[in-house]
């Protein structure tokens, strides 16, 4: 489910420069598929709001094993972000008790920094987590493909400013992808130019 205009549009851009400077000291994580270790092709970070500071591990069905983020406290332009993210969820879902714990940031330069298909299974957030991906800079192509034989294709744009809720068949069921392309494919930002940042928040 994608939901635009997340933030007041003064809120984005502030949270978009402020990233886009702390981004200057991320790192590219490494993982492992069959035993080889490859760098990952994009920087991220691991921001705690809730003071945990362990910060974040991956597993997917494609790769055994992803490194662990460098991990830093969430500022307070983050934080406003998480709350109305937070929010969003409890407006869609009003039973749903989901806070998100911390936020996973990740650096996109250009078109050829990327995140191959795979679903996200969290070691220490359970089986079918509500993910929620916030959007920030250039517009980016996002796919999603069923997990199965023969499955439905979804190809979808990301503007700045907007949400991807993954409920929580969504990573049992599908995967996901930013695919690599053209400079001519990204629809540029005046801010950031070509270079997109994401933010998933998490709940453990």
């Amino acid at each position: 489910m994608l939901e635009r205009d997340v933030l007041p549009a003064a809120e984005a851009a502030e949270l978009l420069r402020w990233l886009q400077d702390d981004a200057k000291e991320w790192q590219r994580g490494e993982w492992v598929v069959h035993g080889r270790t490859h760098e990952i092709p994009r920087t991220s970070a691991w921001f705690t709001l809730d003071g945990d500071d362990q910060g974040d591990s991956e597993v997917s069905g494609n790769v055994s094993v992803y490194g662990k983020h460098g991990t830093r406290s969430a500022p307070p332009a983050l934080r406003e972000a998480a709350a109305k993210v937070a929010g969003l969820v409890r407006q869609l879902r009003p039973a749903s008790d989901w806070v998100p714990s911390g936020a996973l940031a990740n650096r996109y330069r250009d078109g050829s920094e990327t995140v191959g298909e795979h679903s996200d299974f969290l070691n220490q957030l359970g089986p079918r987590p509500i993910i929620v991906g916030l959007s920030l800079g250039a517009a980016r192509r996002f796919d999603f493909t069923e997990a199965r034989d023969g499955g439905a294709a979804i190809r979808m744009v990301l503007p700045h400013n907007s949400a991807l809720v993954m409920w929580k068949d969504a990573q049992e069921s599908w995967l996901h992808a930013v695919p690599r392309c053209a400079e001519k494919a990204i629809g540029r930002h005046p801010i950031s130019g070509s270079e997109r940042i994401s933010l998933t928040f998490r709940m453990r």
